[in-house]
């Protein structure tokens, strides 16, 4: 047995747990750090907080790459950090503010989590009050589709002209088109995705459009990605336990991915390559930044695989 794609933070600690510990390997979107140091975990994302080994430069080089485009640069930016009122958020604003600082990003002039989850908060003036008193040119935000929809009406409201940039939580092209409110409120945003979308129309995502469309079937946004490359590391996953002369269960799949396994996509463009055991406690290592242009995204740097880099604990 194994659990395909998964592409939700509904699946708890606890649920992970379990599958581990009945040799059920997981596979997809890793967006909570229980995926992280799970043998059984396979996340074509890494890890999202990894508690040891690599980490990924891409959430900062990505916007790094952004600004050269724009003739700005990391070094001279005053970059705001914003996360939600949740346990985990401090931890990921420390996470986040040495993975930019990595990639040039010295002057952080915030670094908060205390956005109500869920688009909770009835008045965003009070945050929006704290984070631009400290004067940012880029605001960076962690916080989840709802609460930053809120947030990002706000600050536009508030006459804030800088850059708003994401990773990817505002990334549903059909709800451009749908909700005219969320279309006003993310104008201008930049997206970091962290894998190949329909929109980098490269030789990986042309023929996952292909694949697509063989189905017969829609789809826009992360949840295609996630889905795609999932099914495409598992057929990788189930060779290599066949190669190895391991059973077809969850524990020889396992077995065998953890007894040294490369993913890697074989079209240019497509999700960056993940070794096996090391990419268990690993960080996401691609990105490609979009901007909200009406009702599409626009590419601003190609889909690229960045450098990972060793944090302390």
């Amino acid at each position: 047995t194994i659990v395909a794609p998964i592409a939700t933070d509904a699946i708890t600690p606890g649920s992970m747990t379990f599958l581990a510990q009945n040799k059920v390997p997981f596979m997809g979107w890793a967006i909570t750090p229980s995926w992280c140091n799970n043998s059984y975990g396979f996340a074509v994302s890494g890890c999202t907080i990894p508690s040891n080994g690599d980490v990924s430069t891409s959430i900062g080089a990505t916007l790094a790459a952004y600004l050269k485009t724009i003739g700005q640069s990391a070094s001279t930016a005053r970059l705001a950090l914003v996360n939600g009122d949740i346990p985990s958020a401090a931890t990921q604003g420390t996470y986040e503010a040495a993975l930019f600082k990595v990639a040039g990003f010295n002057n952080i002039v915030y670094n908060g989590d205390s956005i109500p989850a869920n688009g909770a908060a009835t008045n965003y003036t009070p945050y929006v009050q704290q984070i631009l008193a400290t004067k940012p040119t880029a605001i960076f935000c962690g916080i989840d589709y709802a609460s930053w929809i809120g947030l990002s009406a706000a600050l536009q409201q508030a006459g804030y002209k800088g850059i708003m940039y994401s990773t990817g939580v505002t990334y549903p092209p059909g709800t451009l088109k749908s909700q005219p409110s969320v279309k006003a409120a993310v104008q201008g945003q930049l997206e970091g995705v962290l894998f190949p979308v329909l929109e980098d129309n490269n030789p990986a995502t042309k023929a996952m459009a292909a694949a697509l469309k063989a189905t017969g079937q829609t789809a826009s946004g992360t949840p295609l990605p996630v889905g795609y490359y999932t099914a495409d590391m598992l057929i990788q996953l189930l060779q290599n336990a066949v190669k190895k002369h391991e059973p077809l269960t969850g524990a020889g799949i396992a077995a065998a991915a953890n007894s040294g396994f490369t993913y890697k996509p074989t079209l240019k463009g497509g999700a960056c390559a993940e070794t096996y055991p090391a990419a268990h406690a690993a960080g996401i290592s691609g990105d490609t930044m979009l901007q909200v242009n009406g009702v599409k995204y626009i590419p601003k740097t190609p889909y690229s695989c960045y450098k990972n880099v060793k944090l302390s604990s």
